[in-house]
Formats: structure tokens, sequence, C-alpha cells
């Protein structure tokens, strides 16, 4: 179940990282226009956010390996099973593909 939250989760990461690229890039054109205080506060926060997106991260990570720990022990248990959805689940693509 892990492996169907990942992908909303990478795109999450994705966005945060531009973002935080965002603000650095105004930081730094904001640069001595900008109180001490205020650029303390906002580097303090962005600091905070940084971490959160590289915990994150690690949570995606941890879940695909997770995901694939599971399917790897399935496929081991039963070999013939997974051979059989493998094979049909590529006739229902090789059918959809012969349709275009």
């Amino acid at each position: 179940m892990a492996l169907f939250h990942a992908a909303p989760k990478d795109k999450l990461v994705a966005d945060l990282k531009k973002v935080m690229a965002d603000v650095d890039e105004l930081m730094r054109s904001v640069g001595s226009q900008a109180g001490g205080e205020l650029q303390e506060h906002l580097g303090a926060r962005l600091k905070d956010v940084r971490r959160q997106v590289e915990e994150l991260e690690q949570d995606v990570v941890e879940q695909a390996r997770a995901a694939a720990r599971v399917t790897n022990e399935y496929v081991r248990e039963h070999p013939w099973t997974s051979v059989g959805v493998a094979a049909c689940v590529g006739m229902v693509i090789g059918a959809l593909l012969a349709r275009r």
C-alpha cells in the first residue's frame, strides 16, 4: 500500500525544493534591504522547512524500500501466481496498445 502514496509525496518533495530555491533566491536578491532580524527569521524558517522536506524524502524512500521488500517476499513465496499476474497485465497492456 505504501507504494501508491509515493508518487504524490515525490511530487510534494520536488515542489517544496523548488519553493525553497525560490525563497533562497528572494533572500539573496533582497539582501541588505531586509532588516537583519527579518533575514535571520526567514533563514531559521527556511532551515526548518529544509529539515522537514528531508524527513519527508527519507519517508518516501523508506516506504518505497518497504514496498519493494514486500513485493519481493510475495514473489518468492508465490512465483507461479506472480508469473500469471504479470502475464495477464502484459496481455491487457498489449491489447490496449494494439487498439491505437
